[in-house]
């Protein structure tokens, strides 16, 4: 299995010429800060997240976010607001490094959500942590339908975190002695779990909306055998992302979307790996916007 991953890993599976591969999280102990060896440690993307990170310390970003999103509005409803509304009753955190991405991420989830609102079928979430990305498209809905109060909206997670990762989901290999060559994963299973209540806390203006627990794909057997009019798709790994391609593309009502959060993300290949293999596969056209997000249209 890791053989089929060499060439899609490509250049992520070195560092700099002569440096040793990354090692996954917790392999080592830890370097006290600042020493020359953690910062060899570092994957590229931890890298550029800790300058980032310091860097926006030193800036307003209120005022760069008023900047960008003020004036916007999705299905009549004041972009921005609408948002942090939705941050705060999914209880959803937002760390510096995602101050615009939540926003810029957000934007486009709304627009290809209403772009579909009167097509007739199901929505769903798949990978819904604390609920804000069910609370914003719901409230969409409400913004067009006032009746709506959830119903034919689904929500689906494990609400235990991640499933193990597959060696498509590895961001690098690496050799070790005496076990050849491994695979490196950004996380682990367990990871980004988000208890139940905080789901059911957040969708709670919208009674008729189901939330299904459950590990994909056996949890998918639990929803209604219908047409699905939007899918949104935010699950990180390889295997459960293309467990929601092969269940609800055939699904997916003409004027329908699905939309795929993890395309880009440099954490979770795998997300694009299950993408790309399945939309090959079949010869489904597709976006890749600069957010990282990809989507289908099925005209």
């Amino acid at each position: 299995m890791l053989r089929r991953i060499l060439s899609s890993i490509g250049r992520t599976a070195k560092t700099a010429a002569g440096a040793a591969s990354p090692a996954p999280a917790g392999d080592a102990a830890p370097a006290p800060a600042g020493a020359p060896a953690a910062r060899a440690a570092e994957r590229p993307e931890d890298i550029r997240d800790r300058r980032l990170a310091a860097a926006h310390a030193g800036v307003s970003i209120d005022l760069h976010q008023r900047i960008q999103f003020d004036g916007l509005t999705v299905a009549g409803l004041e972009f921005r607001g609408l948002v942090g509304d939705c941050l705060r009753d999914s209880s959803t955190g937002l760390a510096p490094l995602k101050s615009f991405h939540r926003y810029q991420a957000a934007l486009i989830l709304g627009r290809y959500f209403v772009h579909t609102i009167d097509v007739p079928g199901e929505r769903v979430e798949c990978g819904v942590f604390t609920g804000f990305g069910s609370l914003l498209m719901c409230r969409l809905m409400r913004a067009r339908h006032p009746a709506f109060d959830g119903t034919g909206f689904h929500l689906v997670d494990s609400f235990e975190g991640l499933s193990p990762p597959s060696a498509e989901d590895a961001v690098a290999l690496r050799e070790k002695p005496g076990r050849g060559t491994v695979a490196v994963f950004s996380h682990e299973k367990g990871g980004f779990v988000a208890p139940i209540e905080y789901a059911r806390a957040a969708m709670r203006e919208f009674p008729g909306a189901r939330i299904h627990q459950g590990w994909i794909p056996d949890v998918l057997a639990a929803l209604p055998d219908a047409r699905f009019a939007f899918v949104h798709v935010d699950v990180d790994l390889y295997q459960p992302t293309l467990a929601c391609l092969e269940h609800f593309y055939p699904r997916l009502a003409a004027g329908g979307a699905i939309v795929c959060d993890d395309y880009g993300a440099p954490r979770f290949p795998g997300a694009a790996r299950a993408w790309d293999e399945y939309c090959d596969r079949h010869q489904i056209p597709f976006v890749v916007l600069d957010t990282g997000q990809s989507i289908i249209l099925r005209e």
